[in-house]
């Protein structure tokens, strides 16, 4: 939120980097458990729209609070 000009890529791999999970990380190894599959597909969605978020709403001081914006998209 305070760098809204660092590529969403970049933002990812920094996380990781810091030791972080790797955010767009969907459950593909095979031996996954199934539930937990969802909250990683949940995660990379939601990662992703938070990013759409402070791209559209650092300009104006973030005035349209997340729960406000993300509910167009529910």
């Amino acid at each position: 939120m305070r760098n809204p000009n660092v590529a969403e890529k970049d933002v990812i791999y920094r996380h990781y980097l810091q030791g972080g999970n790797f955010l767009y990380y969907q459950g593909d190894d095979p031996d996954e458990k199934e539930w937990k599959v969802e909250l990683y597909k949940e995660k990379a969605v939601m990662i992703k729209l938070l990013y759409r978020y402070v791209q559209e709403n650092h300009s104006k001081d973030y005035s349209v609070t997340w729960t406000k914006w993300k509910s167009q998209y529910q």
